[in-house]
């Protein structure tokens, strides 16, 4: 999945994905994990990372929906 990627970058690739896949709420042991491995201010920065990426992305969703709404599906995305 992460092919090509540094192998010491793989496990912090994985935790990524679970947190976005977990809504933010990623496992405990998964937090537990990635903290032992890189270090609790390395797991902050990347949740912080990742917390930005979320709004960012829920933001941009939320305004192009808008944008479809507000010119009769003439720009935006359909939904």
């Amino acid at each position: 999945m992460f092919a090509g990627s540094p192998a010491e970058e793989v496990q912090a690739l994985f935790y990524a994905q679970h947190w976005a896949e977990a809504n933010g709420e990623p496992d405990p042991a998964a937090r537990e994990q990635a903290a032992a491995q890189y270090g609790e201010p390395i797991v902050r920065d990347m949740e912080l990372a990742l917390r930005m990426i979320r709004a960012g992305n829920l933001l941009g969703n939320t305004f192009d929906n808008i944008l479809h709404i507000v010119t009769f599906g003439k720009w935006g995305a359909e939904q």
